[in-house]
């Protein structure tokens, strides 16, 4: 999971916190990624709900430069990681979100509701959009305003 709003009571953490908490342990290795634009930016609470899960708090560092020289920094990191999926809670609140977005870390990469828009991505980079029914038009419709693949919970969840 990487995202810049991975806070305490972010509603993005509020909504996924719970479905990230009670992931089979045993079918997932969770890792969780804060990118904090903020100074005072905690990660959330519920990243510590499972001692063998990993987390980390990323900030540029006083050499970065404009330049994106952090990006590919913190994405060969990434990288180093192997993960199978990556889920970004969203790519459209967050600059540090967005440019780490625009590659391609893992072989399934996931981008969700900070708004309900799409990333814009190639879907060879960002393959699935998570939103929910209740945000969307009907199916055939809303997929058209979304390069992902458009994946819609059901509204009653």
């Amino acid at each position: 999971v990487i995202s810049a709003v991975l806070t305490e009571g972010h509603s993005n953490s509020e909504s996924f916190g719970g479905m990230l908490s009670r992931l089979d342990r045993n079918i997932f290795e969770v890792t969780y990624v804060l990118l904090a634009e903020q100074e005072h930016a905690g990660i959330a609470s519920f990243t510590r709900r499972h001692p063998e899960d990993r987390s980390f708090v990323w900030r540029k560092e006083a050499g970065d430069v404009s330049n994106g020289s952090w990006t590919n920094r913190m994405a060969k990191e990434i990288e180093s990681w192997e993960m199978d999926i990556i889920f970004h809670f969203e790519l459209s609140m967050s600059s540090y979100a967005r440019r780490l977005g625009m590659q391609r870390l893992a072989p399934v990469q996931v981008n969700s509701i900070g708004h309900p828009i799409t990333s814009g991505h190639d879907r060879s980079i960002i393959q699935y959009y998570i939103s929910w029914a209740a945000a969307e038009l009907p199916l055939e419709e809303a997929q058209a305003h979304y390069t992902e693949e458009l994946i819609m919970l059901p509204s009653d969840i």
